[in-house]
């Protein structure tokens, strides 16, 4: 069969993985192609920066009431529960529905915890925590 007579297939996500940069090891190659495929559409953004580490969760829909921030050693857990029970006025059957969205995002260990801030406006979940600053070496 020739190049061009070659049945073509689709991108995989799997394909992204054996693209790995010759500057990282394996495990960390792993472990970015997992965090980057499961972030991807899930609505889930994480920024660190010096200053700062941010989460953004989208949760259109959801109340501030139906959020639970947890925090464990070096993990933030989020969870979400909402259950409706909506009575239909023709036929009188009581209808309900639930969902559930529980994510576990791991922190990185020079965070300041006691500063941490969460806030939920328009749909969004954004929760903050300023980083410590190492102590600067100087070189001769």
């Amino acid at each position: 069969m020739s190049q061009s007579n070659k049945p073509t297939r689709g991108k995989s996500m799997f394909d992204d993985l054996f693209q790995i940069n010759p500057n990282r090891s394996f495990l960390e190659a792993i472990d970015d192609f997992f965090t980057d495929s499961f972030q991807r559409g899930s609505g889930v953004r994480v920024d660190d920066t010096k200053k700062a580490f941010t989460v953004w969760v989208e949760l259109p829909g959801v109340r501030k009431e139906d959020i639970d921030i947890e925090l464990y050693d070096q993990s933030l857990r989020i969870v979400v529960d909402q259950s409706e029970s909506i009575k239909e006025s023709t036929t009188g059957y009581f209808r309900q529905s639930k969902s559930h969205f529980e994510r576990t995002i791991a922190l990185p260990e020079n965070i300041i915890v006691r500063d941490m801030k969460a806030k939920h406006k328009d749909g969004v979940l954004e929760v903050s925590f300023p980083k410590r600053r190492g102590r600067k070496i100087e070189i001769e």
